[in-house]
């Protein structure tokens, strides 16, 4: 479980408070997977690096488990973030160890007696299918592998709570769905609270239970990704599962985009359509997938009758109908339209900060100043 509860994180740069996070507040239940989706410059990553108190909040409480971690002194903090595995965009592999000897820095760190270390490291190198790259360094690993790596490192304190700073970001489709299933694998068969950072909506739409957009340190909006895309009035929802160009209306006909709603929508309501209007049912264009196991997307009829109300037809079927007018385009919401069409490829670390007035002690740290660090023993 993850909790965190009006986290405010600010910094000093010349001579002036810069807000990064304002009063952000995310629940994760344990053995979810929650993902935290913005353009670069939201804070996305400094919340991160806060969840697991690599930089300590200005103010707010993030509590992992049972234990409140922004109240512990640095010695049980230490001890608590052995429940906390971080996964990086560049995984941060030591190039002079292999595998084996990159899986098993934290146990050694953490002063695991040898044996015990090498059956870990084993055990945890055939988890993420790289039984036959033990003995190979990073140079010899693709991009997909090194990430593999990174996640066994991650789990090899045993961890409840893995946290994914863009760890697919710059890897192509077929590695990106890889790694996203062995996320999802390990939750499932370990129990694991996953949280992925992210900026990319096809992470979320295909492993993440919950969602929350952050914009200019603010969350903005947040649910569970089902009620998202059923819901017409989310920007979020309609981001992850976004209209299609569709093709011209008829002269004269009206068109209707349909939402799918519901999770019991009957998969041939469309088929008996026209039958039962009584009018031509023209087909301009669907985008209809399976999110969180139920039916999600849009359907775009154009009907030669203009003055029926699809609406008031459909409405009892888990379909929600809207009229489209003649400029009516299937573009994103703003709110998310940068993230669905042209999603930033830099790492967010954390980026070009809002400013505000803040009336919180700054932080004497700035995390522009330092690369980031592997995970905490």
């Amino acid at each position: 479980m993850i909790l965190v509860d009006a986290l405010t994180k600010s910094f000093r740069r010349d001579g002036r408070d810069v807000l990064v996070l304002d009063d952000v507040s995310l629940s994760v239940g344990t053995g979810r997977i929650a993902g935290v989706i913005g353009p670069s410059g939201a804070g996305k990553s400094t919340l991160a690096r806060c969840i697991n108190l690599l930089e300590r909040p200005t103010s707010g409480t993030i509590t992992v488990g049972e234990q409140e971690l922004t109240s512990l002194d640095d010695r049980r903090l230490q001890a608590a973030r052995r429940s906390i595995g971080t996964i990086f965009q560049s995984a941060n592999l030591l190039s002079s160890r292999t595998v084996a000897g990159n899986v098993a820095l934290p146990l050694e760190i953490a002063g695991v007696p040898r044996g015990e270390r090498r059956e870990r490291v084993a055990e945890l190198v055939a988890r993420v299918g790289l039984e036959d790259h033990a003995r190979s360094y990073p140079a010899q690993l693709s991009g997909g592998q090194r990430q593999r790596v990174g996640i066994a490192r991650a789990l090899a304190l045993r961890p409840s709570v893995l946290l994914s700073d863009e760890a697919t970001s710059g890897l192509d489709p077929d590695t990106t769905r890889s790694i996203l299933a062995l996320l999802r694998g390990l939750r499932d068969d370990l129990g694991l609270t996953i949280l992925l950072i992210t900026h990319e909506m096809e992470v979320v739409r295909d492993v993440c239970d919950q969602v929350a957009l952050l914009r200019d340190g603010r969350i903005v909006e947040q649910g569970d990704v089902a009620s998202l895309v059923a819901d017409p009035a989310s920007a979020l929802g309609r981001g992850l599962v976004p209209a299609r160009p569709v093709g011209t209306t008829p002269t004269g006909a009206q068109a209707w985009r349909v939402t799918y709603t519901d999770r019991a929508v009957d998969p041939g309501w469309l088929a008996g359509l026209q039958d039962e209007l009584g009018t031509r049912v023209a087909l301009l264009g669907a985008s209809v997938e399976a999110v969180g196991g139920r039916p999600s997307g849009h359907v775009t009829v154009a009907l030669d009758d203009a003055g029926l109300d699809l609406a008031a037809r459909l409405g009892d079927r888990g379909l929600f109908a809207e009229r489209l007018g003649a400029d009516d385009e299937a573009q994103p919401p703003s709110a998310v339209a940068d993230l669905v069409a042209a999603p930033p490829t830099a790492a967010e670390d954390p980026g070009t900060p809002v400013t505000r007035p803040s009336t919180t002690a700054p932080s004497a740290t700035d995390p522009a100043a330092g690369a980031r660090t592997g995970e905490s023993a």
